[in-house]
Parts: C-alpha cells; sequence; structure tokens
C-alpha cells in the first residue's frame, strides 16, 4: 500500500500545472456557457418565428374558410333562386298547356291557357306601370 502512495505522491502535477489546468478547464467553461447561451438565444428566435409562422398560417386558413363559407352561401342562394324559378316556369308551362276551354261571358270560347296568357300580361303590365 506504500507504494500506492509513493506513486500518487510521484505523480501528482505541481502546483503551477494544475493551476494551468484549472485555468484551460475555465476557459472551456465559459467558452461552453457562452456557446449554450447563443443556442438558447437562437433557439428563442426560431421558436418565435415558428409561433408567428404558425399563427399567420392559421390566420390565412381562417380567411380561406371564410371565403369558402361565403362562396358555398352564395352558391346556395343562387340555387334557391333558380329552384323557385324552375318551379314559376313548370307552373307556367302547366297553365300554357291547359287544353280546357272556358266560356266568356259574352258567349265565346277561349282556351284556359288563352285565359290565362291574358291574366298574366295583364299583371305584368301592372306592374311594369303602363
Amino acid at each position: 500500500m506504500s507504494r500506492a502512495l509513493q506513486k500518487m505522491e510521484s505523480s501528482s502535477t505541481p502546483p503551477s500545472q494544475s493551476s494551468e489546468q484549472l485555468k484551460k478547464i475555465d476557459e472551456t467553461l465559459r467558452v461552453l456557457i457562452d456557446t449554450l447561451r447563443n443556442q438558447s438565444e437562437r433557439l428563442t428566435v426560431i421558436e418565435k418565428a415558428q409561433s408567428d409562422l404558425t399563427r399567420s398560417l392559421s390566420s390565412v386558413f381562417d380567411l380561406e374558410t371564410s371565403e369558402l363559407d361565403s362562396l358555398r352561401s352564395g352558391v346556395n342562394e343562387i340555387v334557391k333562386t333558380l329552384n323557385a324559378h324552375s318551379a314559376t316556369l313548370s307552373a307556367l308551362a302547366e297553365t300554357v298547356s291547359d287544353k280546357r276551354v272556358v266560356k266568356q261571358s259574352d258567349g265565346s270560347e277561349v282556351s284556359a291557357s288563352e285565359l290565362e296568357a291574358f291574366s298574366i300580361m295583364k299583371t305584368l303590365e301592372h306592374l311594369s306601370g303602363r
């Protein structure tokens, strides 16, 4: 065991060399801390940019969604209008193709479709202010 102690004592570094090693370790730690600080700052900048980009993309998505909703609403209104026109045209077609004969007060006969067409024309003239 004494041999081990002697070996340790003989292999121990002199105080000046130990001080140099501590200075090197200290300098290495300072460089490492500065590097970590810089990396932390970079990560903060990257996280902020990512957050801004996420918010920006989210607002674009919301805008596109609202535009699509607006378009859908417009298309639905057009479809409703077309359906109403289709119903009107169907009713007109039914009226125009009516083959029944109607006797007027003067004894003359006209088809129900002609009488209805005359009535529609009078209504339109009244609406247009003639």
